[in-house]
């Protein structure tokens, strides 16, 4: 009685392994399918939500909008403190892009001065200088760059840590000199992230 009810409950295990394998082996799903867009030589860091990416190039950065690729040269300004001085230039680096087609990366001016920029796709870009890195820029435009936020009406935060990437809301997630993970809160400060991570909302 003992041994039979084993060996029904091993050919319960046989038939249930078989079910499975059967289950496995049936197409009930395909994978999705991709395309895959080349978009030239060099490297694109960000991609919004209307699929235009940005990146570097050799000898300039670039716009690719799925349909074709446009290398990023524009006028600039230092803005209403030095409304006279202006110039053109071609972007360097393209590492963020927004929703709205606000890009951020880097440009240099003759002979080595490293500029950030923010730029709307059209118009002039908004300079700041002397910062020599961004990498992100949010929906409401504030840039981040190394340990400074740069906010659209001209205002430099300088930050107690090194920000990578902001989000909508204005959140910033980075690194301290530790190389410890950050985040800092809307107008607050760098705090490190707690082993558990970050606290859910609410």
């Amino acid at each position: 009685m003992h041994l039979r009810s084993a060996r029904n409950s091993n050919s319960g295990a046989a038939l249930l392994a078989l079910s499975g394998w059967a289950l496995l082996s049936s197409p009930l799903w395909s994978a999705p399918e991709y395309l895959l867009t080349d978009l030239g030589p060099g490297a694109a860091w960000a991609i919004n939500n209307h699929g235009v990416a940005v990146g570097d190039g050799p000898g300039a950065a670039f716009l690719h909008d799925g349909q074709s690729r446009t290398n990023l040269v524009f006028d600039w300004w230092y803005g209403p403190s030095n409304p006279d001085f202006t110039d053109r230039s071609t972007a360097a680096t393209a590492h963020g892009i927004n929703d709205h087609g606000v890009i951020t990366g880097t440009f240099t001016v003759w002979p080595r001065l490293e500029h950030v920029y923010r730029w709307e796709g059209s118009g002039r870009a908004a300079a700041f200088y002397p910062y020599p890195t961004a990498s992100s820029v949010n929906s409401a435009g504030h840039v981040i760059g190394g340990s400074t936020l740069f906010l659209p009406d001209w205002t430099v935060v300088a930050l107690n840590a090194t920000g990578l990437d902001l989000n909508d809301g204005g959140t910033v997630v980075g690194q301290d000199s530790e190389f410890r993970a950050v985040v800092r809160p809307p107008g607050g400060v760098f705090e490190r992230l707690a082993l558990g991570g970050l606290a859910p909302p609410g």
